[in-house]
């Protein structure tokens, strides 16, 4: 069986067999990384001087 590409392929109107042919033409997609390589990550800090500093009167 081969697969012929359409640009209409309904994945709710085809068979099991379909579904695991087009898995196989397809291929698969990363997701991104896992929650376990988001935790090894480094973490920065930083503080913005401009929103903690009060303006006086004389300043506007």
């Amino acid at each position: 069986m081969q697969v012929i590409w359409q640009d209409n392929i309904d994945p709710d109107n085809m068979t099991y067999e379909e579904l695991l042919e087009l898995g196989e033409a397809v291929g698969t997609q990363s997701r991104g990384l896992t929650q376990e390589q988001i935790s090894l990550l480094p973490v920065s800090k930083f503080k913005c001087g401009f929103f903690l500093r009060k303006k006086s009167r004389n300043e506007r």
